[in-house]
């Protein structure tokens, strides 16, 4: 279908063309040489996407071709950008597309396809969709799980972080380039990540050392290098890395917990810093009662008991006991945690999760997804469905991870069931761990999203645009 898409595309404009160019080529002063040649996707909306694509060796004039399935509706091709002998890290975005469907895109030069990959873009209102979640892989990890998710088709990857194992202690940007690079030209990931758009949040080991906090050496290359290279939703001006986005009726929220971090201690910490949890507490406000699910990215163990000096949620427990307490005083309904960072599945019903002062807040289930391709390890609990480590301590290591499956009928309620996977260390064979589901009410009077507003408001079929940028140094 890909092929004969081009071919048609290419034939319309040789001949003057049923499909208009997509125009909006824009340069930085500057590029930056990208660690290797990759492309991946992200900041999907229904009308939207980012592509971030790293090209090395073409001096020809590139331009990145988008191709809808079925090739009945339009497609577009964006003015020609040429790059430095070095090549470029190059940031596409895709505008005006149409909710629902399926692209092919391609960054070509003089007749050659040097990068492809594919996207669906959400519907505008509510729809039901899968999703996969994990995190903690080693470097430049090769594993099949990475193909079994490919396989699965997800409608993205949420990455809970732990990208790579490469401890960075340096504020040198290309150290953390050349760490995703590494990354990025693993076969397996490559291809998942040209195919399906990602959400990404990193953890330690991918920010800067072992438990690392705002005292880690390369925080202001972390940050820097992340908004180069990671496709993402828009965040702040600068510094951590937090972001929300919406998808049907669910609402996911994404917290940086490491770059805001108070250090190690015996006194009260911060996990989020206080800008961070007033937009986290502004953003279940705002979810609550608009959004039957909202889905909160932890990355790190909330279920654990107060440790001082301890790693997860319990080494922050007069926060963690203010955030439960304003979920409880605010009644924030539907919200469900999701986390990495323990080498295990692992799911709570709500039983365990409560922290309020007077313990009667609401049951918040807690869902861990990990790990891609670590050893197995168990952290915090109890849990009220179980914990189950990845059960090899040398590697080959068996990958772990949940697919989330959201069943939305536009009905009076939001269903989604979890289930913990685990795949084989040398096959894609892939079996079921452990699987738990809810459903929660919708509101009876649900706000469309901004997403959708915009969506509706869009005629099917609009002329998609594309604009291209060369990253700056």
């Amino acid at each position: 279908m890909r092929t004969q898409a081009l071919v048609v595309l290419a034939a319309c404009l040789l001949l003057g063309g049923c499909r208009k160019s997509g125009g909006g080529a824009q340069f930085a002063a500057g590029i930056v040489q990208p660690p290797t040649t990759f492309v991946w996707s992200g900041a999907l909306t229904p009308t939207s996407i980012r592509i971030v694509a790293g090209l090395r060796a073409a001096s020809d004039s590139v331009r990145l071709r988008l191709d809808p399935e079925p090739d009945t509706l339009r497609g577009t091709v964006s003015d020609a950008f040429t790059l430095a002998p070095g090549g470029a890290v190059i940031t596409a975005a895709l505008d005006h597309l149409t909710p629902g469907v399926q692209y092919a895109y391609s960054f070509e030069a003089g007749g050659e396809v040097l990068l492809e990959g594919t996207f669906r873009t959400p519907e505008a209102g509510p729809f039901s969709f899968g999703v996969a979640a994990s995190g903690c892989s080693s470097t430049g990890s090769n594993r099949p799980v990475f193909e079994a998710i490919r396989e699965r088709d997800p409608l993205f990857f949420l990455h809970l972080g732990d990208m790579h194992y490469t401890n960075i202690a340096v504020n040198q940007p290309d150290v953390f380039r050349r760490a995703y690079g590494r990354v990025l030209r693993a076969p397996r990931q490559a291809a998942l990540y040209a195919d399906t758009p990602i959400a990404y949040v990193w953890d330690d080991h991918d920010f800067g050392p072992n438990d690392s906090d705002r005292t880690a050496p390369g925080r202001e290359a972390a940050w820097e290098v992340y908004r180069e290279l990671v496709p993402h939703y828009s965040l702040p001006a600068e510094g951590p890395i937090y972001q929300a986005f919406t998808v049907g009726r669910v609402r996911f929220i994404l917290t940086d917990l490491r770059s805001m971090r108070d250090p190690k201690t015996d006194g009260e910490r911060t996990i989020m810093g206080a800008e961070q949890k007033a937009w986290f507490e502004r953003e279940l406000l705002a979810a609550n009662r608009r959004f039957p699910l909202i889905v909160w990215v932890s990355t790190v163990p909330w279920i654990a008991d107060a440790s001082p000096q301890a790693d997860h949620w319990g080494g922050f427990a007069t926060e963690r006991r203010e955030i439960a307490d304003f979920i409880a005083d605010n009644s924030v309904e539907g919200l469900v945690i999701l986390a990495g960072d323990g080498h295990m599945v692992a799911m709570d019903d709500g039983t365990n999760s409560d922290y309020t002062t007077d313990g009667d807040g609401p049951a918040i289930p807690v869902i861990h997804a990990a790990a891609l391709d670590r050893n197995g390890s168990e952290k915090g609990g109890p849990y009220s469905e179980g914990a189950y480590p990845v059960p090899s301590a040398f590697p080959p290591h068996p990958g772990q991870w949940v697919w989330m499956e959201v069943t939305d009928d536009d009905g009076p309620e939001v269903c989604a069931t979890w289930t913990g996977l685990r795949t084989a260390s040398s096959s894609t064979e892939t079996d079921e761990v452990v699987s738990w589901g809810r459903c929660f009410a919708a509101p009876l009077l649900v706000e469309r999203s901004a997403d959708s507003a915009v969506a509706d408001s869009l005629v099917r079929d609009q002329q998609p645009t594309i604009a291209v940028s060369l990253s700056a140094p």
